[in-house]
């Protein structure tokens, strides 16, 4: 009951935050897939990285909460060419500096580029600090976009576990009616 109840809630979460226009978070991090070859041999093509959510509001009040060498998870400001808005795993190169307009910027690279982005990233739009990656989640994530992979890991178990819960109220149910009866055949005496 207890694991039925930790993962209804985790869904429950996710769910909420997917139909509040947010992106899910569990626990603070979020599971990103990398598609593209810009940071291969730290992060490779396929990899599911593990971010921890960062805050804007916090990040504009502690820009040092981001150093150089820290690899984040960013949208990609206007400029940033083909990716510009989506989001983007790079490594921090150059210690946040506050630029001409007033606002908090990085220099970032991805690892397996020679030079760095072009155009540096407003702080506000740093997401996230990448704290690694998970090999775990990555096969987990091949066996789910599969229909076996899916139907076996979450749509099986799901029933099975909503199966075993109706069972025990039912037997629940049926143990309070007969007790009941007993008491009701006991007075009746």
């Amino acid at each position: 009951t207890a694991l039925f109840l930790f993962v209804f809630a985790c869904l429950c979460t996710v769910m909420v935050q997917n139909f509040t226009g947010k992106e899910p978070t569990l626990f603070g991090y979020r599971s990103y897939v990398v598609i593209t070859d810009s940071m291969t041999g730290t992060y490779d093509k396929g990899d599911v990285i593990l971010v921890k959510v960062l805050d804007a509001e916090e990040l504009e009040k502690d820009p040092s909460a981001v150093k150089e060498g820290d690899v984040v998870t960013f949208v990609a400001p206007e400029g940033f060419g083909a990716v510009e808005g989506y989001t983007v795993t790079h490594r921090v190169v150059e210690e946040p500096y506050k630029g001409e307009d007033g606002r908090w910027y990085v220099r970032t690279k991805g690892d397996a580029v020679q030079t760095a982005d072009s155009v540096p990233v407003p702080l506000d739009n740093v997401t996230g600090l990448v704290k690694g990656k998970s090999e775990a989640l990555a096969k987990l994530q091949t066996v789910l976009k599969s229909k076996t992979g899916f139907m076996f890991l979450i749509i099986i178990p799901l029933v099975l576990i909503a199966v075993w819960q109706i069972a025990v109220f039912a037997v629940a149910g049926v143990k309070q009616k007969h007790e009941k009866e007993l008491s009701a055949a006991k007075e009746n005496e």
